[in-house]
């Protein structure tokens, strides 16, 4: 009877870890496609990976692209504030009010905008996950970066899509 128990506990532990390896492997591999489609330039196949609170950064950086201020713009951070003063360089403000969160994120990697270079050597490391959420650092070039990327697994469609930006 003993030995029944710890065999069961075994391969409870096992199934346990395996789902938690399959589940960081679909993240890494998603991630993965995201960089290959963001490098390529296409931005219809990249946003299949990502979340709405994703596309929703793109709408936030619309909205500060048609209508902030200088003292707006102050308060945005420093990556918002340059996406929005090269957006307002390269597109002009009726094209803008045309646009959603979607159709800029496609413009942007269409265009260059997004990843071309800045991309390819990102990697995720230290995945931790907790149900439908995981929680890993971005790491550049072999070096980890100082905050941690808030990572949405949700199944859409049957494909994983992750939450990479967060506006702040």
């Amino acid at each position: 009877m003993k030995k029944i128990f710890i065999i069961i506990t075994i391969l409870v532990i096992s199934a346990c870890n395996n789902q938690y390896v399959t589940a960081k492997n679909e993240i890494n591999s998603c991630f993965y496609n995201y960089k290959v489609a963001v490098k390529g330039g296409n931005g219809n196949e990249a946003i299949k990976y990502l979340d709405k609170n994703s596309l929703n950064y793109y709408n936030t950086i619309i909205d500060l692209s048609v209508s902030a201020d200088s003292i707006t713009l102050d308060h945005a951070g420093i990556y918002n504030k340059i996406t929005v003063l090269i957006i307002r360089q390269l597109m002009p403000k009726e094209i803008l009010l045309d646009m959603n969160g979607e159709s800029l994120f496609i413009y942007m990697v269409n265009s260059g905008l997004v990843g071309q270079n800045s991309n390819q050597n990102v990697d995720l490391a230290d995945i931790e996950i907790k149900g439908t959420s995981a929680n890993g650092f971005s790491v550049v070039s072999g070096k980890k970066l100082l905050y941690f990327l808030d990572l949405t697994r949700k199944m859409v469609c049957g494909r994983l899509i992750l939450q990479l930006y967060s506006p702040q």
